[in-house]
């Protein structure tokens, strides 16, 4: 099963399909029939997903959408954009626990990362915990704004910037926001974004020489 963009009537929506199955092909919910974009960002082997939606007077939603379809606004920081880039979720003995990492804006319209984590029931058809909201993980000093791309496990990876210098983080809810760039080896390389970490660990994103 994948799922990506779609054009329907000249806009851009979050799009479902299986391969060699024609009849399948569906957009995803919306939660607004006024809403003229929405994407998946990451799905999981369960056939969850997260993304965003941006609605009538372009303000962007984190999304996550259920395999059955249906479909929920993780919410923000503030009356403002949200954006869910990964997720990972994990069997409990009473259903699937969900995290899901992103950013938001601020009152102030400083972008931050953040993370949301609810648990849904085994066949999806009911939330058990529902999100409470997108919580903050903030930034690093000096780097005003910072987001999280991916997350393995309890890992978060992303990065936090300025207008003009980015680096590379990691995150856990033990240990914080950390820079990558002063948990490996010296090099001449600044880690500036981490885009995606595998559940042993590995890293991936972009350096600058």
């Amino acid at each position: 099963m994948c799922r990506t963009n779609a054009n329907w009537t000249n806009q851009t929506h979050a799009a479902m399909w299986t391969p060699y199955r024609p009849a399948a092909n569906r957009q995803l919910s919306l939660m607004s029939a006024r809403s003229w974009y929405s994407s998946v960002n990451q799905i999981s082997d369960a056939g969850d997903a997260v993304g965003v939606e941006i609605d009538g007077n372009s303000i962007a939603h984190a999304r996550y959408w259920l395999p059955n379809h249906r479909s929920m606004d993780l919410g923000g920081l503030a009356q403002s954009n949200s954006i869910a880039w990964g997720m990972t979720d994990a069997q409990t003995s009473s259903g699937r626990s969900v995290l899901a990492v992103g950013s938001a804006d601020t009152a102030g319209g400083s972008q931050m990362a953040c993370y949301w984590q609810f648990e849904v029931s085994t066949d999806f058809r009911r939330t058990i915990q529902p999100p409470e909201g997108c919580r903050s993980v903030g930034s690093l000093p000096g780097f005003p704004a910072s987001e999280l791309l991916a997350v393995s496990g309890s890992t978060a990876v992303g990065d936090v910037s300025t207008d003009t210098v980015a680096r590379a983080v990691l995150w856990t809810a033990a240990g914080g926001l950390r820079d990558l760039n002063g948990m490996v080896a010296p090099t001449k390389a600044v880690l500036a974004r981490a885009e995606d970490i595998n559940v042993a660990g590995d890293i991936v994103g972009v350096a600058a020489l």
